[in-house]
Protein backbone atom coordinates (compact mmCIF):
# COMPACT_ATOMS: atom_id res chain seq x y z
CA UNK A 1 0.00 0.00 0.00
CA UNK A 2 1.92 2.99 -1.28
CA UNK A 3 -1.02 5.49 -0.65
CA UNK A 4 -0.16 8.38 1.27
CA UNK A 5 -3.22 10.69 0.98
CA UNK A 6 -6.68 9.26 1.45
CA UNK A 7 -9.84 11.51 1.40
CA UNK A 8 -13.38 11.31 3.16
CA UNK A 9 -15.77 10.63 0.46
CA UNK A 10 -18.27 13.22 1.73
CA UNK A 11 -19.82 14.01 -1.38
CA UNK A 12 -20.19 12.28 -5.40
CA UNK A 13 -18.32 15.39 -6.47
CA UNK A 14 -15.54 14.38 -4.44
CA UNK A 15 -15.15 10.93 -5.40
CA UNK A 16 -15.86 11.70 -8.87
CA UNK A 17 -12.79 14.29 -8.60
CA UNK A 18 -10.39 12.00 -6.94
CA UNK A 19 -11.34 9.48 -9.61
CA UNK A 20 -11.09 12.26 -12.31
CA UNK A 21 -7.39 12.81 -10.44
CA UNK A 22 -6.29 9.42 -10.02
CA UNK A 23 -7.21 8.53 -13.70
CA UNK A 24 -4.83 11.65 -15.49
CA UNK A 25 -2.04 11.54 -13.14
CA UNK A 26 -1.39 7.78 -12.79
CA UNK A 27 -1.24 9.24 -8.26
CA UNK A 28 -2.71 6.57 -5.69
CA UNK A 29 -5.46 8.39 -3.50
CA UNK A 30 -7.55 6.24 -1.52
CA UNK A 31 -10.86 6.89 0.31
CA UNK A 32 -11.93 6.88 4.08
CA UNK A 33 -15.12 6.75 4.69
CA UNK A 34 -17.02 6.62 8.45
CA UNK A 35 -19.40 3.94 8.83
CA UNK A 36 -21.77 7.78 8.98
CA UNK A 37 -20.43 8.63 5.91
CA UNK A 38 -20.90 5.10 4.09
CA UNK A 39 -22.31 1.75 5.21
CA UNK A 40 -23.99 -1.56 4.61
CA UNK A 41 -26.81 -0.09 5.08
CA UNK A 42 -26.49 3.51 3.85
CA UNK A 43 -25.21 6.71 4.87
CA UNK A 44 -25.05 10.49 4.82
CA UNK A 45 -22.62 10.74 1.79
CA UNK A 46 -24.77 10.08 -1.22
CA UNK A 47 -26.53 7.51 0.50
CA UNK A 48 -24.09 5.07 -0.60
CA UNK A 49 -23.92 1.67 0.52
CA UNK A 50 -20.47 0.08 1.54
CA UNK A 51 -20.99 -2.25 -2.08
CA UNK A 52 -22.38 0.73 -3.64
CA UNK A 53 -19.35 3.09 -3.09
CA UNK A 54 -17.06 -0.39 -3.66
CA UNK A 55 -18.59 -0.80 -7.05
CA UNK A 56 -18.96 3.01 -8.05
CA UNK A 57 -14.87 3.81 -7.05
CA UNK A 58 -13.72 0.02 -8.04
CA UNK A 59 -10.32 1.59 -8.89
CA UNK A 60 -9.69 3.63 -5.67
CA UNK A 61 -8.32 1.65 -2.59
CA UNK A 62 -11.23 2.11 0.07
CA UNK A 63 -10.27 2.02 4.05
CA UNK A 64 -13.20 2.05 6.38
CA UNK A 65 -12.07 4.52 9.07
CA UNK A 66 -13.41 4.08 12.49
CA UNK A 67 -15.33 0.72 12.30
CA UNK A 68 -16.64 -0.77 15.27
CA UNK A 69 -18.73 -1.01 18.42
CA UNK A 70 -20.86 2.39 18.39
CA UNK A 71 -19.47 4.00 15.16
CA UNK A 72 -22.51 3.46 12.93
CA UNK A 73 -25.68 5.50 12.75
CA UNK A 74 -26.82 3.16 15.86
CA UNK A 75 -25.28 1.45 18.57
CA UNK A 76 -24.39 -1.81 17.32
CA UNK A 77 -21.12 -4.25 18.24
CA UNK A 78 -19.63 -3.25 14.62
CA UNK A 79 -19.89 -7.13 13.27
CA UNK A 80 -22.22 -6.80 10.06
CA UNK A 81 -20.63 -3.75 9.23
CA UNK A 82 -16.85 -5.61 9.64
CA UNK A 83 -18.66 -8.42 7.62
CA UNK A 84 -19.12 -5.99 4.43
CA UNK A 85 -16.66 -3.97 4.82
CA UNK A 86 -14.40 -7.39 4.39
CA UNK A 87 -16.07 -8.29 1.33
CA UNK A 88 -15.80 -4.72 -0.46
CA UNK A 89 -12.90 -2.44 1.38
CA UNK A 90 -9.44 -2.82 0.60
CA UNK A 91 -7.78 -2.06 4.56
CA UNK A 92 -9.83 -1.66 7.32
CA UNK A 93 -9.03 0.76 10.88
CA UNK A 94 -9.76 -1.43 13.59
CA UNK A 95 -11.16 0.90 16.29
CA UNK A 96 -13.44 -0.78 19.12
CA UNK A 97 -11.93 2.13 21.41
CA UNK A 98 -15.11 4.47 21.41
CA UNK A 99 -17.49 1.91 23.23
CA UNK A 100 -14.31 -0.24 25.23
CA UNK A 101 -11.61 2.61 26.18
CA UNK A 102 -10.52 0.55 28.81
CA UNK A 103 -6.87 -1.07 27.59
CA UNK A 104 -7.96 -4.59 28.16
CA UNK A 105 -11.45 -4.77 26.94
CA UNK A 106 -10.12 -2.84 24.11
CA UNK A 107 -7.24 -4.86 23.21
CA UNK A 108 -9.43 -7.63 22.96
CA UNK A 109 -12.10 -6.59 21.00
CA UNK A 110 -9.61 -5.35 18.53
CA UNK A 111 -8.15 -8.81 18.48
CA UNK A 112 -11.48 -10.32 18.00
CA UNK A 113 -12.57 -7.84 15.16
CA UNK A 114 -9.59 -8.80 13.36
CA UNK A 115 -9.29 -12.49 13.85
CA UNK A 116 -12.94 -11.65 12.41
CA UNK A 117 -12.02 -10.13 8.95
CA UNK A 118 -9.23 -12.45 8.62
CA UNK A 119 -11.61 -15.41 8.25
CA UNK A 120 -13.27 -13.53 5.58
CA UNK A 121 -11.17 -12.19 3.94
CA UNK A 122 -7.48 -12.48 4.48
CA UNK A 123 -6.21 -10.02 2.42
CA UNK A 124 -7.83 -7.16 3.99
CA UNK A 125 -5.55 -4.93 5.84
CA UNK A 126 -5.60 -3.22 9.24
CA UNK A 127 -5.10 0.25 10.77
CA UNK A 128 -5.54 -0.18 14.62
CA UNK A 129 -5.76 2.74 17.22
CA UNK A 130 -8.17 5.76 17.46
CA UNK A 131 -7.90 9.94 18.12
CA UNK A 132 -6.97 11.65 20.62
CA UNK A 133 -10.29 12.76 21.02
CA UNK A 134 -12.12 8.89 21.73
CA UNK A 135 -8.29 7.59 23.76
CA UNK A 136 -5.64 8.94 24.70
CA UNK A 137 -2.68 6.18 24.10
CA UNK A 138 0.49 7.21 24.77
CA UNK A 139 3.27 5.59 23.16
CA UNK A 140 4.06 2.73 25.75
CA UNK A 141 0.83 1.72 25.36
CA UNK A 142 0.77 1.49 21.35
CA UNK A 143 3.87 -0.65 21.99
CA UNK A 144 1.89 -2.91 24.45
CA UNK A 145 -1.37 -3.13 22.09
CA UNK A 146 0.98 -4.42 19.27
CA UNK A 147 2.65 -7.01 21.37
CA UNK A 148 -0.58 -8.39 22.82
CA UNK A 149 -1.86 -8.73 19.09
CA UNK A 150 1.53 -10.20 17.54
CA UNK A 151 1.32 -12.75 20.54
CA UNK A 152 -2.05 -13.55 19.69
CA UNK A 153 -2.88 -13.77 15.84
CA UNK A 154 -1.03 -15.27 13.26
CA UNK A 155 1.86 -14.09 11.77
CA UNK A 156 -0.51 -13.94 8.46
CA UNK A 157 -3.01 -11.88 10.05
CA UNK A 158 -0.20 -9.51 12.05
CA UNK A 159 1.01 -9.01 8.78
CA UNK A 160 -1.49 -7.27 7.63
CA UNK A 161 -1.72 -4.77 10.05
CA UNK A 162 -0.03 -1.95 8.15
CA UNK A 163 -0.76 1.54 9.78
CA UNK A 164 -1.07 2.73 13.17
CA UNK A 165 -2.98 5.87 14.61
CA UNK A 166 -0.30 8.21 15.87
CA UNK A 167 -1.40 10.90 18.42
CA UNK A 168 -0.15 14.31 18.00
CA UNK A 169 -2.45 16.54 20.01
CA UNK A 170 -4.41 17.51 16.86
CA UNK A 171 -8.55 17.08 16.67
CA UNK A 172 -11.34 19.11 15.17
CA UNK A 173 -14.69 19.74 16.73
CA UNK A 174 -17.42 21.09 14.96
CA UNK A 175 -15.20 22.02 11.89
CA UNK A 176 -12.39 24.37 14.14
CA UNK A 177 -9.18 22.73 14.62
CA UNK A 178 -9.37 22.25 18.50
CA UNK A 179 -6.44 20.65 19.30
CA UNK A 180 -2.64 22.01 19.59
CA UNK A 181 -0.04 20.07 17.39
CA UNK A 182 2.27 18.55 19.76
CA UNK A 183 6.11 18.04 18.16
CA UNK A 184 7.57 17.36 21.68
CA UNK A 185 4.73 13.86 21.94
CA UNK A 186 5.15 13.14 18.21
CA UNK A 187 8.78 12.55 18.66
CA UNK A 188 8.06 9.98 21.30
CA UNK A 189 6.47 7.83 19.05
Amino acid sequence: MEIKFFIGPMSKNIVDSIIEFQTESKNKIGLIPSRRQVDFNGGYANKWTTKGLSNYAKDLLIMRDHSGPGQGQIQDDGYESLKHDCNHFDCIHIDPWKKFPSFSEGSRWTLDMIQFCFSISPNVKFEIGTEEAIRRFEPEELQSLLNYLKANLTQQAFSQIKYLVIQSGTSLSSNQNTGNFDLKRLKKW
